[in-house]
Parts: structure tokens; C-alpha cells; sequence
């Protein structure tokens, strides 16, 4: 998946990966959603909502995954973690947790992350929430989860870990 991101829209659709004339077979405006099929050399054959090529420099789209570890040096215990999915995937965030420490989530986005033990136990699902907060009873990594609707979105939150002498 992608998104139009045109900065002289409407976006043409092209019958083949190529700016010649007669080849347009339609026109997409900003923010619409693609089926990417294919790229070739900086194009994408799209297949929804119409089938043709545009140019991959007008469109916007995300990593279908993601998978990070997030560190917190000596002196710092917060971290800010930002992102978009658009289409299919998921992103994931990992942080390592000494049992008695307290976790506190602040979310600033449209989707509170799944937070999920190192058991593969869920401690909360995707929400709404804008704050969410635990003490852990578990040592270990604790992946922070967020999942497609297959249409997109951004998010935005920040890790707050209290108790991080231990580190």
C-alpha cells in the first residue's frame, strides 16, 4: 500500500511506467490509498483503485515492518517513539524490564500500543487510551505493539520508566 502525496495534485495514472503523451488513464488526488503490485525504476504499478503506473516520488508509504529495541542510556529514562504504518504489517518496540520498575505510557497519536510480556502475555490491547501505566512483575523484554488497519495512521508516544537505577 501507499498514499498519494503529490505537491502538484491531482496524481496522473499512466497506462506504462513512462511520461509520454496519451498515456494517462486517470488521476488520483492526495491522501488516496494504492494496491501496490509492482516498482520499477522509481515507479509503482498500482492495481486500486484504478490499474496503471504513478510516479513512486508522489506517493508515501511505510516499512511493512518494523522492529526496534529501544535503550535508555544512564542518564535518561524517557523515550519518544514515532512512526506511520500505512498498509499491511506491524511495528514493534522492544524494551528490557527489571521486575519492580514502573512503565508509563503517554500516548500523543491516534493508537495507544498493545503492551505485551515477555510471556506473550497482552497487559493492554491497541486502544485510545492516552496514558497507561504498570509496575512490572516480570524481568525481561516487553514488546510495545502496533498493528494495521490496512488503511494507515501515525502514532506517537513517549516511555517513561521509573525506578531505573538498575540499569
Amino acid at each position: 500500500m501507499a498514499i498519494v502525496d503529490d505537491p502538484e495534485a491531482p496524481l496522473n495514472v499512466r497506462r506504462t511506467p513512462e511520461v509520454k503523451e496519451g498515456n494517462i488513464v486517470g488521476q488520483l488526488n492526495n491522501n488516496t490509498f494504492v494496491s501496490v503490485a509492482d516498482e520499477q525504476s522509481g515507479w509503482l504499478k498500482i492495481t486500486n483503485p484504478v490499474t496503471g503506473w504513478v510516479a513512486k516520488n508522489r506517493t508515501r508509504s511505510s516499512s511493512a515492518r518494523v522492529d526496534q529495541i529501544i535503550a535508555f542510556s544512564p542518564q535518561s529514562d524517557t523515550a519518544i517513539v514515532k512512526g506511520e504504518i500505512i498498509g499491511n504489517g506491524n511495528h514493534s518496540y522492544r524494551v528490557r524490564m527489571i521486575q519492580g520498575q514502573t512503565l508509563i505510557i503517554k500516548n500523543f497519536g491516534d493508537v495507544f500500543p498493545a503492551i505485551i510480556n515477555p510471556n506473550g502475555q497482552f497487559m493492554a490491547r491497541e486502544t485510545n487510551e492516552s496514558e497507561w501505566r504498570g509496575v512490572i512483575s516480570l524481568s525481561g523484554v516487553y514488546t510495545l505493539q502496533l498493528n494495521s488497519n490496512l488503511r494507515g495512521y501515525e502514532y506517537e508516544f513517549l516511555l517513561l520508566i521509573e525506578g531505573n537505577e538498575n540499569f
